[in-house]
């Protein structure tokens, strides 16, 4: 098989890309179509259910429900920054 051959070979493949080419310029709705529909959403019947026993749950205006232990020993990461900024200036 000669290099010729496979260019000869590859023609047809060019000219169907071409010819697609073509078409999306001529109609550009075969490809934004879709992008078109709009889709509605009612947001007040939107619901988020998570099956029972699947780790803590969570309060969208607290966050996660910690127990009270974690919260006490919990540490405020921008008071710890600023205390090691201030140790290291001494």
């Amino acid at each position: 098989m000669t290099t010729e051959q496979i260019y000869w070979g590859a023609v047809p493949f060019v000219i169907i890309q071409l010819i697609m080419v073509g078409l999306v310029i001529a109609f550009p709705g075969l490809v934004t179509s879709a992008f078109e529909k709009e889709k509605k959403i009612d947001i007040d019947k939107v619901r988020i259910e998570l099956p029972p026993d699947q780790g803590p749950a969570i309060d969208a205006t607290k966050g996660f429900d910690l127990p009270k232990q974690e919260q006490k020993d919990e540490v405020d990461p921008m008071k710890e920054i600023q205390r090691q900024l201030e140790s290291g200036k001494k």
